[in-house]
């Protein structure tokens, strides 16, 4: 589990990964934030929205986010974003 330097978010951890079709995002806020989620290939261009502008309380979160069944294979960046900065965590597809 990595310690981010993300506004408010720390303990960002995804599981499994690598990702299959239904995955867990675990968090924490120390204060409340509106979150975007987003997932991004290697290249920069999104690939799915999967959280957009929703509201997140401060505290531990989880979470569960649906990739869908046709993501094909390859190296992921999952984008958390609350308006004023952003993080990235690498995911793998087999």
């Amino acid at each position: 589990m990595g310690i981010l330097d993300f506004s408010s978010a720390e303990n960002v951890l995804i599981y499994p990964n690598p990702i299959q079709n239904n995955e867990v995002l675990e968090y924490f806020l120390k204060q409340d934030e509106v979150l975007t989620i987003g997932l991004y290939d290697i290249s920069g261009r999104l690939v799915k929205e999967l959280v957009t502008h929703e509201s997140r309380s401060k505290g531990s979160h989880k979470e569960s986010l649906n990739f869908g069944e046709g993501l094909p294979a390859g190296n992921y960046i999952l984008s958390i974003t609350n308006g004023s900065g952003s993080t990235g965590i690498k995911v793998v597809k087999h």
